[in-house]
């Protein structure tokens, strides 16, 4: 556990009022927040959204998409699960950070995340529902939790061997550039001792 650079947090909360009634609206307060931080709708609506919403397939969702499925799930099932998925040192895709979910298997039948990019580190946040608590120490939550983590650090050793291999790439642009450069070069000095002779030929009609 020590090598993996990566963080996995999971909290949650009981979708039901004071009085017991099933309610949507604190997981549909916390998804209009992920999606244009903090505010009233009224000043959240003005915002460019911080993100794209991907569902657990990593097809693309509308807001008001998510807004609808947030109602929905949140009065059908009695848990709101929210994930915060994060690397270390690289910048991970929100189709990373899905792929990274999704190797869990199914702990989570279906979610909706939304990787920010407007912070100085990589992160994604995710929703999710379900009908019973999850049990910190147990044995299934463990080895999801691992298996996800495991996976993080594998997208974020992938981003990483793909960013530094750029630098590479571009020297060895700049080799080849360099070198077409000398190559023009030196055909401009054998052509410049041409000249005089062709300019010779021309004068007796015997252009090339």
């Amino acid at each position: 556990m020590a090598d993996l650079h990566n963080i996995l947090r999971l909290k949650w909360h009981e979708n039901r009022t004071k009085t017991g009634r099933p309610s949507a609206t604190v997981t549909r307060k916390i998804a209009n927040y992920l999606a244009y931080g903090r505010g009233r709708p009224s000043q959240q609506q003005q915002r460019e959204p911080r993100g794209t919403w991907l569902d657990q397939n990593s097809q693309v969702r509308a807001h008001d998409e998510v807004i609808a499925w947030v109602q929905a799930e949140g009065k059908a099932q009695r848990y709101t699960h929210q994930l915060i998925l994060s690397v270390k040192d690289e910048w991970l895709t929100p189709e990373a950070y899905n792929r990274a979910l999704a190797a869990g298997g199914p702990f989570f039948s279906e979610w909706r995340l939304m990787a920010h990019t407007d912070t100085s580190y990589s992160h994604a946040h995710v929703i999710a529902f379900g009908d019973k608590q999850i049990r910190f120490k147990s044995e299934s939550f463990r080895d999801w939790w691992l298996t996800v983590r495991q996976a993080l650090e594998t997208e974020r050793e992938a981003a990483l061997a793909q960013r530094t291999a750029v630098p590479e790439q571009a020297l060895d642009q700049e080799l080849v550039s360099e070198a077409t450069i000398q190559q023009s070069l030196s055909l401009q000095a054998k052509l410049a001792t041409l000249e005089p002779q062709h300019d010779a030929e021309a004068v007796w009609g015997l252009e090339w």
